[in-house]
């Protein structure tokens, strides 16, 4: 018998998953089927990007976001950035190069992976961090193997931080790559991975920074590390 891919494996996580909440919730529960958008195409990028969310939407899937709101923009945007920096750290790179339509969109996100921290939609409009920090608490060993299996190479933590740190044991302040946190973000190395500190995706239009602003503010967090480059940190990251 041939041995199980990490894709098989995943499935069978997230099957074992909503199982255990429809055991405590009954079976009429929306569960959020996440991970990489497209398991073929994920395997082929390098880096691996996935971005750790904190709970369902859109009847449980990420990937159904519309493509006309922030969402959208800010997950291409990002994503971009850290594609062409890990490519080029000092290249040409601008807000307006990032084009956003559904057939862009959803073409261009099977090269990353979602997480929720959060599976059970409970149709709340949002979640406090207390919450999604209890559900991190209690699916952590789910979430642990979940991101095993996806194995990437930068986790993008999406407001999620101190979801990332019960999942994962935590990052230490002390290990920032960068001199300092700019508009508090910053860069971790943890277990061979870049952990980024940043904003989520969804910017309420009160929020003090625009689209734009989120888009340099990554450049800079990804750029400026004390030894150059956030990805100079590790192995898969050195040219």
């Amino acid at each position: 018998m041939n041995a199980m891919s990490n894709r098989e494996k995943h499935e069978q996580l997230l099957k074992d998953w909503k199982e255990k909440y429809k055991k405590l919730k009954g079976d009429e529960i929306s569960f959020t089927q996440d991970g990489p958008v497209d398991w073929v195409v994920w395997e082929t990028q390098k880096p691996k990007i996935l971005f750790l969310l904190k709970e369902a939407f859109d009847d449980g899937n990420p990937t159904m976001a519309k493509a006309t709101g922030n969402f959208a923009k800010n997950i291409l945007s990002w994503k971009y950035v850290l594609q062409k920096l890990y490519n080029d750290i000092n290249g040409q790179i601008n807000f307006d190069d990032v084009i956003v339509s559904e057939e862009i969109y959803r073409e261009q996100i099977k090269e990353i992976a979602f997480v929720e921290v959060k599976k059970l939609d409970e149709n709340n409009h949002r979640s406090s961090n207390d919450t999604i920090n209890c559900f991190a608490l209690q699916d952590r060993l789910f979430l642990q193997e979940q991101i095993e299996l996806i194995n990437p190479h930068i986790i993008l933590c999406c407001y999620t931080i101190d979801a990332y740190d019960t999942i994962s044991g935590g990052v230490e302040e002390n290990t920032l790559i960068n001199k300092e946190k700019i508009e508090s973000c910053g860069c971790y190395p943890h277990e061979g991975r870049l952990i980024i500190d940043f904003y989520h995706p969804s910017r309420h239009p009160s929020f003090r920074m625009t689209d734009e602003q989120l888009f340099t503010l990554l450049c800079k967090i990804v750029q400026q590390g004390k030894n150059g480059s956030a990805f100079n940190e590790f192995d898969w990251g050195r040219k």
